[in-house]
């Protein structure tokens, strides 16, 4: 796979597109790889699915299930207990093996007001679950910290550092760390942190920022905000990082409680696709 097949988008980028739709548009764009969400693949038998995006050319780059978080989040309010959700997420893990996607993204979500000690020692517990039953299927899972404006919606591990801690504590070779540059990328720190990490660094989501963020659901494409980007992805690559790029924007287009005039959901799915992918991929044409 030469640079530019390491181009993803995730389809929350496109999220008002169907899947077949999405296939259709990366493809045109000549990209390498789709982050796919199991939101969009309902009433899919997932074996057709794959049949599709291998005629496509297209590979799984990160694949988000439906309740992929230990505890609820806003994306996936149902307060199920803990171990009920890892149940149901290991239970469907065989299911999308047939998509073969590089990493399956999961979250810790959060319970604001309890007791920190206790939800990361049940994390740790329902993860190394997660991780051993994805180690017998192949798969490989990529636990993705928050920015702290979004810790209360959807986890309370909220640095790489955080992140590092918790993979170190599980244990599990088949579990690392998803590097969301929009999350984990606006400290003045950020480039340090990412290289004390590098090792565990199993997927990239990449967005942008112009601060202050108007929620965690306004970002920008990668080269129109602030994030040194760039300099991500030559640390990333200097470092031996080897997977994909996955431009994953959240944009609110009143669909999450704001509606920005300049929302990226608002504009053609092919002319969202062209700006999001641009400045990465001349990054990764030029390496």
């Amino acid at each position: 796979m030469d640079n530019l097949g390491r181009l993803s988008v995730s389809e929350v980028t496109t999220l008002h597109a169907s899947f077949e739709s999405d296939v259709a548009t990366y493809r045109a764009a000549g990209l390498g790889g789709i982050g796919v969400w199991e939101s969009k693949l309902v009433r899919h038998d997932l074996s057709e699915v794959d049949d599709v995006l291998r005629a496509a050319g297209l590979r799984v780059t990160n694949l988000v299930p439906n309740g992929n978080s230990v505890f609820a989040n806003a994306l996936d309010p149902e307060p199920t207990d803990p171990g009920e959700r890892t149940d149901a997420l290991c239970a469907k893990l065989p299911a999308l093996a047939a998509l073969h996607p590089e990493t399956v993204v999961v979250v810790t979500g959060n319970v604001p007001g309890h007791d920190s000690a206790e939800l990361r020692r049940r994390c740790v517990t329902e993860l190394r679950r997660v991780a051993e039953r994805a180690a017998e299927l192949g798969l490989t899972v990529a636990l993705e910290p928050m920015h702290p404006s979004a810790g209360d919606d959807f986890s309370f591990v909220t640095s790489l550092g955080a992140a590092a801690d918790l993979v170190a504590d599980i244990g599990h070779p088949a579990l690392g760390i998803l590097f969301d540059m929009w999350h984990a990328g606006q400290g003045p720190h950020a480039v340090d942190e990412l290289t004390a990490v590098l090792e565990l660094i199993v997927a990239v989501h990449v967005a942008d920022v112009v601060a202050p963020a108007r929620s965690w659901a306004d970002r920008k494409f990668p080269g129109e905000g602030t994030l040194p980007i760039g300099e991500f992805v030559r640390v990333l690559d200097g470092g031996g990082f080897l997977g994909s790029y996955d431009v994953e924007i959240f944009s609110d287009d009143g669909t999450f409680g704001h509606r920005f005039p300049d929302s990226p959901w608002e504009l053609p799915e092919d002319e969202c696709v062209a700006r999001a992918t641009a400045l990465v991929r001349r990054l990764l044409s030029s390496t």
